[in-house]
């Protein structure tokens, strides 16, 4: 005949709230504010969030852009899929310029990352990268043309040398010029995750900022502004592999609707 336990501890066992201690991971995030407070993250899913990592082919050694308000939850899944690596960054990047309003962008600090992640991580307005980006462009024009006239000048001078008589001085060759990479545009890898702003608008704004052939992906809660931006960049030629996906997790769907993303493929040079 077996006992029957105190009343404490059958009251204990009734009500007690049992805790575990998780690793913090995006994952982990996304599950826990679609839960709890999924305004705060953009109605973003964490099976969403997934594709949106793989359909713009983040990892190790990427350049992200990221334009989102999803209250940093990308920049903190972006970052994370970099693995801590030193020649991949992840520039999260809001519309204006310095005037503007920064939008709240502080899941990113419940991953709790190391300082050499962190020292992967910029903040910028898109109006400061556009600058950069044309300045960039404006030196590289001027470098070419600089090359251009020093291998004229170099041609005149082989010239010269051939019709001059034998032992004169001979035309000095030009040296190579060479160009270092920093971080920033051009990127080779974009999530753009911002429901204030126009998908197509969006995607217009930022291709300055893309590499050629780099992975572009859209998310947006609801599916028609990414019909309509699909169509209307089919026609465009400038991006290749355009394609609209949708995710399907029943246990979400049933509660909250299907969260979904447009995936702009390659950008074509």
């Amino acid at each position: 005949m077996s006992r029957c336990p105190p009343p404490r501890k059958k009251k204990a066992r009734k009500y007690i709230q049992l805790a575990t201690v998780r690793r913090p991971t995006a994952a982990a995030v996304a599950e826990a504010y679609y839960a709890n407070n999924p305004a705060k993250a953009g109605y973003l899913r964490a099976d969403a969030l997934a594709l949106l990592l793989s359909l713009a082919n983040v990892g190790a050694h990427a350049r992200v852009l990221v334009v989102e308000s999803c209250g940093g939850l990308v920049t903190a899944a972006a970052l994370e899929r970099l693995g801590g690596g030193r020649a991949g960054a992840v520039v999260s990047a809001w519309l204006g310029g310095e005037a503007a309003k920064r939008p709240p962008l502080d899941l990113w600090r419940l991953l709790n990352f190391t300082a050499a992640q962190r020292g992967a991580l910029r903040f910028a307005p898109l109006r400061d990268l556009l600058g950069q980006q044309r300045a960039a462009a404006a030196a590289a024009g001027e470098q070419a043309a600089a090359g251009e006239q020093q291998q004229a000048v170099g041609e005149q001078a082989a010239a010269a040398a051939q019709q001059a008589p034998p032992g004169g001085q001979q035309g000095q060759g030009q040296g190579q010029q060479g160009h270092s990479s920093t971080v920033g545009p051009p990127f080779n890898c974009c999530i753009l995750a911002a429901a204030t702003a126009s998908p197509l608008a969006l995607v217009r704004h930022v291709l300055p900022l893309l590499a050629p052939s780099a992975s572009l992906a859209v998310y947006s809660q609801y599916a028609h502004p990414l019909a309509e931006a699909l169509d209307a960049l089919r026609g465009q030629g400038q991006l290749a592999g355009l394609a609209l996906h949708e995710c399907w997790w029943r246990q979400m769907q049933v509660r909250g609707g299907g969260g979904r993303c447009g995936v702009e493929g390659a950008g074509v040079g």
